[in-house]
């Protein structure tokens, strides 16, 4: 009898909030296009605090809803803090464009909350970054020997993980313009403990 353990996987979030989402809010968030910057392969929207506006507030809490769930099931603090999304912003990604690989860094955790996809068409592929020095041909991927993993995703559908969970979208093949939600989650409190001389207080 021998068992096989899963030790430092990477927990990704995953719901679908659809029902949750209003048509003002997503006329709201489409409008961002016209006030977008291009980025590594799409675009961006320039404003990079978007859920502070006070038309997505109510989707703000929804979210909130969703990261608090996964503070409490994954990381599980000892300490008294608050998650909060700190940036947020929207990228526009459309025929023959792509989302450069990349992370988040000054964050704990990062979600994407998907306004308009197809998926038919549209995925999100997370990369191992610490890739196998050797490869060998396998009969079937599973998260174990796959260097990346890809999900399917419609609209509605929302991502909490890791930030430095690296992650990227492949090139799009199809005339259908995908629109995500991105944001960042920090926490307000204590950081650390004192005895570990690594206290760090967060108002």
């Amino acid at each position: 009898m021998h068992k096989i353990h899963s030790i430092f996987p990477f927990p990704v979030y995953q719901t679908n909030i659809k029902q949750d989402i209003t048509e003002h809010e997503i006329d709201y968030i489409k409008n961002q296009k016209q006030k977008s910057t291009k980025n590594e392969g799409n675009f961006t929207s320039l404003e990079t605090y978007l859920l502070n506006k006070e038309q997505l507030k109510p989707l703000e809490k929804h979210l909130m809803v969703h990261v608090n769930n996964y503070f409490k099931e994954v990381i599980q603090a000892s300490n008294k803090v608050t998650p909060y999304i700190t940036q947020s912003w929207v990228n526009f990604t459309a025929l023959d464009e792509n989302h450069h690989f990349h992370s988040h860094s000054n964050s704990i955790a990062s979600g994407v909350l998907y306004i308009a996809a197809d998926k038919k068409h549209d995925l999100i592929t997370f990369h191992k970054v610490n890739r196998d020095q050797i490869e060998l041909k396998v009969k079937e991927f599973n998260p174990y020997n796959s260097g990346s993993w890809r999900f399917e995703v419609d609209q509605g559908d929302l991502f909490i993980f890791p930030s430095t969970l690296a992650h990227s979208v492949p090139r799009k093949h199809d005339n259908n313009l995908r629109i995500s939600l991105a944001f960042n989650v920090f926490v307000k409190g204590v950081l650390g403990r004192s005895g570990d001389l690594n206290e760090l207080s967060v108002p």
